[in-house]
């Protein structure tokens, strides 16, 4: 991947100084989009810039200065069939991170760098891959009833209740 000339030095974004090391992450978590996006475009899978990503490349171009990671939304079905093919996609030192094959906790895979290294403060006790990371969300359905959708997020809310509690 080639950065802009620049990229990588210490800079004032919309009143907020952006360091050098922020730089940095955001270079490694640029090539590890590349590597995503890579793997959709050849399996011709569908993925969004999703939360704070989304709204960086709108409203600031880029990343949002305060900003240190990337997440992407995929629809339930590219999600999985992602899942199943980034083992023989990914190489070292990408790799594809999730609830089934990492120890620490998220509801969600990530693409990690396994030669760098850049977590949640959270997560310091536990033995996972550290490495920086993007995330990777499934996009699933809600119905359109107010009352069913108060209960998917009640659901929703109480397992990742009892999974961050095993984990942390």
């Amino acid at each position: 991947m080639q950065l802009p000339t620049g990229f990588l030095q210490s800079e004032y974004r919309d009143g907020y100084f952006v360091d050098e090391t922020m730089k940095k992450i955001w270079a490694v978590e640029l090539q590890l989009l590349e590597q995503f996006q890579a793997v959709c475009k050849k399996h011709d899978l569908k993925y969004y810039a999703i939360g704070g990503t989304l709204l960086g490349a709108v409203r600031h171009k880029g990343f949002i200065p305060w900003d240190d990671d990337i997440d992407v939304g995929m629809p339930r079905a590219d999600y999985d069939r992602f899942l199943e093919l980034c083992e023989a996609e990914l190489s070292y030192p990408y790799r594809l991170v999730t609830p089934l094959n990492d120890a620490c906790y998220r509801a969600h895979a990530q693409i990690r760098n396994c030669e760098t290294t850049g977590y949640p403060a959270i997560d310091e006790k536990l033995s996972c891959n550290k490495g920086i990371f993007i995330d990777i969300f499934p996009l699933d359905g809600v119905t359109d009833s107010k009352m069913a959708f108060a209960f998917q997020m009640l659901q929703m809310k109480l397992l990742n209740r009892i999974l961050v509690n095993y984990y942390y």
